[in-house]
């Protein structure tokens, strides 16, 4: 339509006018020759554009909008080495925001994935983009995911948590994954050199001592593991985090009990249930003991029914229900679970108890009948 064509002219006119006004009444700000040379670009006047792009980086070769800019003209034309250079330039420049590295970073991998997946050029890539001394986290946090991504030796994402940590020594995101990888490998004094320190950025972070208990209750360090636990009680009250400190009274249960504590095992147990009432591997441990001392076997036989009625083939919560029977008087009953016990038993395991309890349910069974 003639007339909505005529209005349409006047504010492209307008809008260069507007422009033109900002570059001449500020000339010390390259931005406003930046926006008029992105116009002229998008308005298909590429080389009035490009002549803005070159003035602005005359005054100032690395400045990152001009070369954002220059890198789409080249694309444009064809030129994709004289767009390559620019963006290295770019890449590897100091004063290039970290912002607009990541942005350039995305699309790299966007592009690799797209055609020619090549790990090793991406990498490339991000070295440049963090080839001076780093003082936050993103590009480095990128980098790892992209190494998650691509399957990448563990060694490897390790040194790029270790380089996070040095940057920001309270990221505790990289700090659990360094715990979780040495428990991965069962190393366990790296677990608890990495757990120590940990604890120190970290203080209120309990996944850090639950790993260092576990790694000095799988050391038969009872006496340690127990002194980190109740340390971390007052956090383990907390909300925050529920998951841990359920593992964590748990496990002081245990130890508790390993340690002779009995009355302080059954009161971390009952704080675990208090968090999860269907944690079975408590239900399984508490009802047991109970059971060893003829006590409670009420509340015992329930508990262990739980964690069968939750893992109907653990063949120790099968035993642990079998025995609370024997220990009730209910011999056939107890038959029934020992024997499921034993179809579910692992042969590479020590299953010796389960044995035994089985040979002491049939001498019962053998006694009734005569």
């Amino acid at each position: 339509v003639p007339e909505y064509q005529d209005i349409l002219v006047k504010v492209t006119k307008r809008a260069l006018a507007e422009l033109q006004t900002l570059v001449r009444n500020y000339p010390l700000e390259p931005n406003f020759r930046t926006l008029l040379g992105n116009w002229l670009f998008s308005k298909g006047r590429n080389k009035e554009a490009l002549a803005e792009f070159n003035t602005v980086l005359e005054e100032d070769p690395y400045n990152e909008n001009a070369l954002m800019s220059m890198i789409d003209y080249y694309k444009y034309e064809g030129d994709n080495e004289m767009a390559k250079q620019l963006h290295n330039r770019i890449m590897s420049s100091p004063r290039t925001q970290n912002s607009t590295k990541i942005l350039l970073l995305k699309q790299i991998i966007r592009a690799s994935e797209q055609n020619d997946k090549d790990t090793a050029a991406v990498l490339a890539e991000f070295d440049m983009a963090m080839k001076q001394k780093q003082t936050t986290t993103e590009l480095h946090e990128l980098k790892l995911a992209y190494m998650t991504m691509k399957n990448m030796s563990e060694d490897k994402q390790i040194d790029v948590l270790n380089q996070i940590i040095e940057i920001d020594p309270a990221n505790v995101a990289a700090r659990g994954s360094l715990v979780y990888y040495a428990a991965q490998r069962e190393d366990v004094p790296e677990v608890i050199r990495l757990c120590q320190q940990s604890m120190q950025y970290c203080p209120d972070k309990l996944v850090f001592r639950y790993y260092l208990a576990m790694a000095y209750y799988t050391q038969d360090k009872d006496a340690e593991c127990a002194q980190v636990l109740n340390d971390a009680e007052e956090l383990m009250k907390t909300k925050e985090e529920e998951n841990f400190a359920e593992l964590m009274y748990q496990l002081l249960g245990d130890v508790n009990h390993s340690l002779g504590r009995n009355e302080e095992s059954y009161q971390a147990y009952e704080k675990c249930l208090a968090i999860n009432p269907n944690n079975t591997g408590c239900l399984n441990n508490y009802a047991y003991y109970l059971s060893e001392e003829n006590r409670d076997l009420d509340k015992a036989e329930a508990m262990s029914l739980t964690a069968v009625k939750e893992e109907p083939n653990n063949a120790t919560f099968l035993d642990t229900y079998a025995w609370i029977l024997y220990k009730q008087g209910r011999y056939e009953e107890a038959n029934i679970y020992i024997e499921m016990a034993l179809k579910n038993i692992n042969p590479e395991e020590d299953n010796k108890e389960i044995t035994d309890h089985h040979k002491a349910i049939q001498e019962k069974l053998k006694q009734a009948k005569q």
